[in-house]
């Protein structure tokens, strides 16, 4: 989609608000966005390829013989880009859709306009720049291009990652897709973990697995990723809703968890502040017997007490009987 300015007045109808005190902050908004992108825009063309400290001379996938500048890569000659389609939940960093100059494939370029953005960006570029990831670029892993800096505003930096445009971020958790892309998502996170050593080392979110043109899955958003990381988690088998193990990666437990393959062994129970080890030959009043104690400084009465607990058995019982009817239905597909 073209940036055009002004907007269309149909546009500009979706901001209208009857406290007219909000109208000039939000037209300021978005002309300060188009601004924004503009800049950006005329930025990329004059900006150069960087190494990042922790890479080598064997880690770099972009070939640096032919590629010192970013218009070098990107085709600059299309007005329409780049366009802003999405911006970070944990910093300013906006990514742009742009394409290849060699074949007009999609890239994403990934914007920093101050430090802490910049810092993040460096980061990931050394991941991608790894050469350890060298198997899983453009597979587990977007394809990586390069790391560009360039002048912002008066005496500012501009930097910018230039990452395969994978496919479509997944809109809905993991346990409701097919079986066989959950399965593949699985193997690519233990892959990452067991082969490289590598985590993500942030919150495992389903909008992070981008479903690539061929059905695979793809994983991005490496910008807090950790290097040595030592997973002596079991494999996960996606067939069957298997016990949690007690001891697990954090990150393969979210995932696991996501995908529907683990149920914990924990039982909640708010009202009372307690959790239990579930199991199913034990009765509500046997498992008060062992946790009754004082509750927010007053004594549970034993009905009580064993009323919350047959409602937290009986929500954890349903809720292990929807995910087995629900991924029974998966594998029927």
């Amino acid at each position: 989609m073209t940036n055009t300015w002004p907007p269309p007045v149909e546009i500009l109808a979706v901001y209208y608000s009857p406290d007219e005190a909000l109208i000039p902050n939000t037209l300021s908004a978005i002309m300060n966005t188009a601004t924004e992108d503009e800049d950006v825009r005329m930025a990329l063309q004059c900006m150069s390829l960087v190494q990042t400290p922790r890479a080598g001379p064997d880690d770099m996938h972009v070939d640096s013989d032919s590629v010192q500048m970013l218009h070098d890569l990107l085709d600059l000659s299309d007005e329409s880009l780049p366009q802003r389609f999405h911006t970070s939940r944990d910093s300013y960093n906006v990514l742009y859709l742009h394409k290849l100059k060699s074949d007009g494939s999609k890239v994403v370029c990934k914007i920093a306009t101050d430090c802490d953005g910049e810092k993040l960006l460096r980061h990931e570029a050394g991941f991608y720049e790894d050469k350890v990831l060298a198997p899983f670029r453009g597979k587990e892993i977007p394809n990586y291009f390069g790391f560009f800096e360039g002048e912002w505003g008066a005496g500012g930096k501009i930097t910018c990652l230039v990452l395969e445009h994978c496919g479509v971020a997944l809109s809905s958790e993991l346990h409701k897709q097919t079986l066989s892309f959950r399965k593949a998502t699985v193997r690519a996170v233990e892959k990452l973990h067991k082969n490289a050593g590598v985590s993500r080392g942030s919150e495992y979110e389903h909008e992070n697995v981008i479903r690539r043109p061929n059905g695979q899955p793809c994983l991005v958003d490496f910008a807090h990723a950790r290097r040595g990381h030592k997973c002596s988690t079991e494999p996960i088998d996606c067939d069957y809703v298997q016990a949690a193990p007690y001891e697990s990666c954090q990150e393969l437990e979210e995932v696991a968890e996501d995908a529907w393959a683990w149920v914990f062994h924990k039982v909640s129970v708010p009202a009372l502040g307690i959790s239990m080890k579930y199991d199913k030959d034990r009765t509500a009043e046997q498992y008060w017997s062992q946790h009754k104690r004082p509750v927010l400084h007053r004594k549970v009465p034993d009905e009580e007490g064993v009323a919350q607990i047959e409602k937290a058995l009986k929500e954890w019982e349903e809720d292990l009987k929807c995910r087995l009817d629900h991924l029974a239905e998966l594998r029927d597909e």
